[in-house]
C-alpha cells in the first residue's frame, strides 16, 4: 500500500508519511490483493523495521538502501490531526496510522520534488486471514 506524503521540510529535506493506515482500505498491492492491519499489527511492524536498522530504498528494489534515513517511527495514538501537505492537499493522520519522519537523501529529495516519489509502500511479509465485516464496516466509514 503507498500512501501519501503529509508533511514535507523542504530545508531539511525531511517528508513525514502515513506508511500503512490501520483506518483507511488502501490499494490493492502488486500481487493484486488488498491486505489490511490492525494498529497492534502494524505497531509489531514498526518495530521491526526499527530492530532491522530501518533499511529504506526505492521501489522495492536491490540497491536502493540508503534513499532516507529515518528519524521517526511510531503508531499515532492522539486524536486525528490535520496537515496541509507540500501538494495543498489536507491530509490527516489517524489513531492507529503507522507514521514515519525520514531525512531524504540529495538524490532521493531530488525525485520527490520531481514527482517521482510520492509515498511509502511498506515492504514485507505476513500472514492473511478473513477480514470480519466488523472490520469493513469500520475501515469504509472512516
Amino acid at each position: 500500500m503507498s500512501t501519501g506524503v503529509v508533511k514535507s521540510v523542504p530545508e531539511h529535506r525531511f517528508v513525514l508519511a502515513v506508511a500503512y493506515s490501520a483506518n483507511r482500505l488502501p490499494a490493492r498491492g502488486a500481487d493484486k490483493r488488498t491486505d489490511l492491519a490492525s494498529p497492534e499489527v502494524l505497531e509489531r511492524a514498526a518495530w521491526k523495521f526499527a530492530m532491522n536498522g530501518f533499511k529504506v530504498g526505492v521501489n522495492h528494489r536491490d540497491g536502493t538502501e540508503g534513499a532516507a534515513r529515518v528519524v521517526e517511527n511510531y503508531v499515532h495514538r492522539g486524536r486525528a490531526v490535520k496537515f496541509r501537505s507540500h501538494d495543498g492537499t489536507v491530509q490527516k493522520i489517524r489513531r492507529g496510522d503507522w507514521v514515519i519522519g525520514m531525512i531524504l537523501s540529495p538524490e532521493a529529495w531530488d525525485k520527490f520534488k520531481r514527482g517521482e516519489l510520492t509515498g511509502l509502500s511498506p515492504q514485507g511479509t505476513a500472514g492473511r486471514k478473513k477480514v470480519s465485516a466488523e472490520t469493513l464496516k469500520r475501515m469504509r466509514d472512516e
